[in-house]
C-alpha cells in the first residue's frame, strides 16, 4: 500500500482541524452539493457537507460520473442507502469518537503530536470502492482529499454569503459548481459543469452457446420459478493488510417452494460475466432448465436475458424477490454467526 508520508499526514489533519471548527454543516444540508477538481488526476469529487442531521459530522465525496449517478439516485429515493453502501466510490472524512478509531489512526495522530477533545472531535479518514468495505488512505488520496476539505470550505463561506444559495451552486439546469485549478499549486477558481452520465458497463461476454448445449443435453425442463440474484453479503473477508471485501451470494431460490437452489460465496467484482456465470452454475448443480427466472434490475436482465433465451426460459423482471430474500437473510444470519 502506497502510504501518505508524515508531510501529506499533517496537511490532511490540518485541512480536517479547520474543516471542523468551521462547522459549514450549521448552513448548509446534504441537498447542497458542489465538486471539486482534482488538480492531479482532473477528476471532479462531488461533495456533501454532512451533519445537519446531528448525527454524521464530516465531508463525503463521491468521486467521477459514477459517483454524481450514485449520489443522485440516493438523494432521490431511488436506491436505498443500505445497497448504495455496497456500491460507493469516494472519500469519507468524518469526525467521531476516540473509541471509533483503530490502531492505524491512533498512531498517526500520535506521530502527529496532535491531540482533540470532546465527542466528534476525531478526524478519521475512508477510501471507499465497490464491493469493498472502507480502508485506508493512499498517498493520492490524501492529498486530494485534503484539497477538498479546503476548498469545500471556500464554498462553504461563499454559500452563506450568497444572497440565492441554490442559484450560487446551481447557475442553471443541469449545472453544478467546481472548483478547479489548471494545475497542482496553482490557485483555485469557480467553474460550472453539467455532470455526463456514466460510462455504460463493459460489453458482455458473448454467450458460450457449447456449454449452452451441454445443459439443454444434460439438464431437464423443470416448470419451476426461480429466483436469482447475485447479492452482497455482510461478511467481510481480508487479512487485515490488503483492502478487504464483501462476500457476494450467488443465490438462486425457488419462488414457489422457497427452497434453495444453488448458493455459492464469491469474491469480487459483481459483474455481468460474474451473473451469468453463476446462473449457468446453477443450472449445472441442479441438472435443471427452470420454466421461468425472476430477476431484479437492468444488469440482471442484460446479463441473464442472452442466455435465457436459447435456452427457452421465460424472464420475469420483479422488483422485489421474496423467496430469494427471506433465502438470504437466514445465509446472512449464518454466515455472520459463524464469524463471531
Amino acid at each position: 500500500m502506497d502510504e501518505p508520508t508524515i508531510e501529506e499526514w499533517r496537511s490532511l489533519y490540518d485541512a480536517a482541524r479547520e474543516f471542523k471548527q468551521s462547522a459549514p454543516w450549521e448552513w448548509l444540508m446534504n441537498e447542497d452539493v458542489f465538486g471539486v477538481r482534482d488538480p492531479e488526476s482532473g477528476e471532479i469529487g462531488w461533495c456533501v457537507v454532512l451533519g445537519a442531521g446531528r448525527e454524521l459530522f464530516g465531508l463525503g465525496i463521491y468521486l467521477g460520473d459514477h459517483g454524481f449517478d450514485l449520489m443522485t439516485r440516493l438523494h432521490s429515493g431511488e436506491i436505498d442507502p443500505d445497497v448504495a453502501a455496497f456500491q460507493q466510490r469516494g472519500l469519507l472524512a468524518e469526525f467521531g469518537d476516540r473509541e471509533e478509531l483503530d490502531e492505524r489512526d491512533r498512531a498517526v495522530i500520535k506521530a502527529l503530536g496532535l491531540r482533540f477533545r470532546g465527542r466528534k472531535a476525531w478526524p478519521q479518514f475512508r477510501s471507499c470502492v465497490p464491493d469493498h468495505a472502507p480502508w485506508y488512505l493512499e498517498r493520492a488520496e490524501a492529498r486530494y482529499l485534503a484539497t477538498a476539505l479546503r476548498q469545500s470550505l471556500e464554498v462553504a463561506h461563499s454559500c452563506r454569503a450568497a444572497a440565492d444559495l441554490e442559484a450560487f451552486l446551481r447557475p442553471a439546469a443541469g449545472v453544478l459548481l467546481v472548483r478547479s485549478a489548471p494545475r497542482p499549486g496553482e490557485g483555485f477558481t469557480d467553474e460550472h459543469v453539467r455532470p455526463d452520465p456514466p460510462a455504460p458497463e463493459a460489453d458482455h461476454p458473448p454467450v458460450d452457446r457449447v456449454r449452452l448445449q451441454r445443459i439443454l443435453k444434460d439438464c431437464e425442463r423443470v416448470r419451476a420459478t426461480w429466483e436469482f440474484d447475485v447479492v452482497h453479503s455482510p461478511v467481510i473477508i481480508g487479512d487485515g493488510e490488503e483492502r478487504p471485501y464483501f462476500a457476494l451470494l450467488a443465490l438462486t431460490v425457488d419462488h414457489a417452494e422457497g427452497a434453495v437452489v444453488c448458493c455459492q460465496v464469491k469474491e469480487p467484482p459483481h459483474d455481468a460475466g460474474l451473473m451469468r456465470e453463476q446462473f449457468l452454475e446453477a443450472m449445472h448443480a441442479a441438472r435443471a432448465i427452470p420454466a421461468k427466472v425472476r430477476l431484479r434490475g437492468t444488469r440482471a436482465l442484460l446479463a441473464i436475458e442472452p442466455i435465457a433465451g436459447v435456452l427457452k426460459v421465460d424472464v420475469e423482471e420483479c422488483a422485489d424477490l421474496e423467496a430469494l430474500e427471506t433465502a438470504r437473510g437466514l445465509l446472512d444470519s449464518m454466515m455472520n454467526s459463524q464469524g463471531e
